[in-house]
């Protein structure tokens, strides 16, 4: 494998596989503020790229992999819909790109962990996601908060990002944030301005996900433990789309109103959402149930009728990809936990990124690449020897 030297008082050395795990990170998180050819193009160019390394590098049987219950899932509805003449040729292009995303995210996280280099993998992934949240915060500071686009992508997009942030920091710095209280403090006051930042910019739900998520690095071993058990991971994302079921109950808690109405600012129909989840059965029963509508389908938007997603991170994936999506979605869920088995809790703020997307997807659509990202990671923190833990467990990141 090729590397590179880098500087000339402490050498660096960058290997083709980190190069690779850049683009392939700009290909599935694309700027927004370039033309929309040149991003096209650049993210054909570096997912091709990508595919070529793992192909090249990678031993057939470890390129069929996980990810491939939902790219595959993806792909078979935007085919399928396509050739019904219910998905136009754009959508099925993207929704093969988007399938392909997933696929490459995932497959070279398992080519560094397999290949011994969790640590190289992490510090990586910390310092572009770094990048991604340095490069926003201008534009979030002198753009107006409502409406606007930021370089990679929406104020939700934003914001997971600086979620993902706070959990990779977190995992990098483990052992320093358990011993130094000094750290601790700073890392809190970090993530306090983080938090500013996401309120800012109108995001209330990525706001209370992301203090959930921090406030979950604090429970007890034991209940990380149990929260780690890959039963418990399937029950709370399913639990985020069935929750709607009781939800007129819930909005009639006093509690529950004063929180929703004079902290976060809304009203009590949550945005028009209620509206929407109450079309959810007719909108599914008006398509396939099996296979859905396909990728970003037009037709899925007139049929909600109210805006463009049923504003539900699981019932968007059921609309969108039909019962067979929904069932693949949620098997990669549950396998992204069986390889703990020992519920070792070192790589807990992995966990804390999935979870914090799960409560954000309750009124959102946040089963998106950020999401999978975190899941991910899950899949391959704790993977017999192979796992992102072992390749670090005897010394703290740099």
């Amino acid at each position: 494998m090729t590397t590179m030297a880098v500087g000339t008082r402490r050498r660096t050395t960058v290997k083709t596989s980190d190069v690779v795990l850049a683009i392939t990170f700009i290909g599935v998180f694309r700027p927004y503020l370039l033309p929309d050819n040149l991003v096209a193009a650049m993210r054909i160019a570096f997912l091709g790229l990508s595919l070529i390394f793992l192909v090249s590098h990678m031993k057939l049987k470890r390129l069929v992999n996980a990810s491939l219950f939902f790219s595959g899932a993806v792909l078979l509805s935007c085919v399928k819909n396509y050739v019904t003449h219910k998905l136009s040729m754009q959508n099925l292009l993207n929704g093969i790109l988007y399938a392909i995303c997933l696929y490459c995210l995932y497959t070279i996280i398992q080519y560094f962990v397999q290949k011994g280099r969790g640590r190289d993998l992490v510090s990586n992934l910390y310092h572009i996601v770094l990048v991604y949240v340095i490069i926003s915060i201008p534009f979030i500071i002198f753009l107006p908060p409502r409406g606007a686009i930021y370089p990679f992508g929406s104020k939700y997009f934003t914001s997971y990002y600086m979620m993902a942030l706070g959990a990779i920091y977190m995992l990098r710095h483990r052992r320093s944030l358990a011993a130094e209280r000094r750290h601790r403090r700073l890392f809190l006051l970090v993530a306090a301005i983080l938090f500013v930042l996401i309120w800012y910019i109108n995001c209330r739900t990525a706001a209370v996900a992301f203090a959930a998520m921090i406030a979950m690095n604090y429970l007890p071993d034991g209940l990380k433990r149990k929260m780690m058990n890959h039963w418990v991971m399937l029950a709370l994302t399913l639990g985020s789309a069935a929750i709607l079921l009781g939800l007129s109950a819930i909005l009639e808690i006093s509690a529950v109103q004063f929180v929703i109405t004079r902290i976060l600012g809304k009203d009590l129909t949550l945005t028009d959402r209620v509206r929407y989840y109450s079309r959810f059965t007719s909108v599914l029963t008006s398509g396939d149930m099996w296979f859905g509508y396909g990728y970003a389908s037009s037709e899925l938007r007139n049929a909600i009728g109210l805006g463009s997603n049923i504003q539900n991170g699981l019932l968007q994936h059921t609309l969108s990809y039909g019962a067979i999506g929904a069932l693949a979605f949620v098997m990669t869920v549950f396998l992204s936990g069986r390889p703990n088995v020992n519920r070792q809790t070192d790589c807990w703020a992995l966990y804390t990124l999935v979870y914090g997307m799960t409560i954000a997807a309750v009124v959102e659509i946040s089963f998106n690449t950020v999401y999978f990202l975190g899941l991910f990671l899950v899949m391959w923190s704790y993977h017999g020897t192979d796992g992102i833990e072992s390749n670090y467990a005897a010394r703290e990141l740099t």
